[in-house]
């Protein structure tokens, strides 16, 4: 029983879509796995061959206007890249319903600075022909500013930080 259980965790860890994972959650998750990978490279241009041309990215919703296509999308990921030194932007859980993935991870970064900063997220992506159409992003831009301004990391924020990745 217990290796069964191990077999399964791994299956799930690793993010090999499982067989109940249907043909679009898979190429959903996919998706968003090739974006992290490019993410974590610095690769804008592997992040950008992921998303729409009308694409509406509220990277920090509620905390800022959304960026509205792939132009002003790429010149804002230039200028972030520049400011991060290593980024570990990982998913630990997600679910999806139909034409959208939801998402729940850590943003965990060191900035050009050398400050690490780790903030748990959520995230929603929208697809619309294999593209994401829609990306919004809901994290507590306050625990950033904190950190940055020399703040520990919280041990629940840690604990968060711990649990298994799924996404890639």
């Amino acid at each position: 029983m217990k290796n069964r259980l191990m077999s399964v965790l791994f299956v799930f860890a690793t993010a090999i879509p499982a067989a109940s994972v249907n043909a679009a959650e898979g190429e959903q998750i996919a998706t968003v796995s090739a974006i992290i990978t490019s993410w974590q490279s610095g690769d804008v241009d592997g992040v950008m061959q992921h998303l729409h041309p009308d694409i509406e990215w509220h990277f920090a919703a509620g905390n800022a206007a959304p960026l509205n296509g792939t132009t002003a999308i790429r010149e804002w990921l230039n200028g972030f890249v520049k400011n991060i030194a290593e980024t570990r932007w990982r998913v630990t859980d997600y679910a999806s319903k139909g034409d959208t993935l939801f998402v729940e991870g850590i943003e965990d970064y060191d900035t050009a600075a050398g400050e690490t900063i780790l903030i748990p997220y959520a995230g929603v992506f929208e697809f619309r022909d294999g593209l994401v159409i829609g990306w919004r992003d809901y994290f507590d831009r306050e625990l950033g500013n904190r950190q940055r301004a020399g703040e520990a990391v919280t041990p629940w924020v840690k604990a968060l930080a711990e649990r298994p990745t799924m996404i890639p």
